[in-house]
């Protein structure tokens, strides 16, 4: 009858307890940057959630080389991460109105005698190198006349 080892302590009985000596953000990280390389085809952007934690890892410490190690993440995928981070996001200066003006939209159009037609001016809209003009279309050649 072979004998239980269980009073003897692991280390006696030759086996030895793993101890992981990675930061527990990163671990967690890696199951994260896992669960999506194996629900995601191959080429799939990785999600702004995960490259953010990727990001805050390497600001809390965690080793550039143990990340990439493992998250399988590569250098220029990090380094266009933290450039993207970096650069102020187009879409805030959008949202901003700095790169452009808005003007009030006319529901109703008011009669116009010819005179008129004539002294108002063109709409000029640009954008970029374009540039795009609005006239009264009136009743000469040439001018978008009836």
């Amino acid at each position: 009858m072979p004998r239980k080892n269980g009073s003897r302590p692991a280390r006696a009985r030759g086996v030895e307890l793993e101890i992981d000596p990675r930061p527990a953000a990163l671990i967690a990280l890696t199951e994260r940057f896992a669960q999506f390389r194996a629900e995601s085809e191959r080429g799939t952007r990785v999600p702004a959630e995960l490259r953010a934690a990727a990001l805050a890892a390497l600001r809390q410490g965690a080793a550039q080389g143990a990340l990439q190690r493992d998250c399988q993440i590569s250098r220029s995928q990090l380094d266009a991460w933290r450039r993207a981070a970096a650069a102020p996001s187009t879409r805030s200066r959008r949202a901003t109105g700095e790169d452009a003006r808005i003007f009030a939209v006319v529901d109703e159009a008011l009669p116009v005698d010819e005179r008129a037609a004539a002294a108002e001016p063109p709409l000029e809209l640009r954008v970029g190198p374009w540039s795009v003009t609005v006239r009264l279309a009136g009743g000469e050649p040439g001018q978008g006349g009836r």
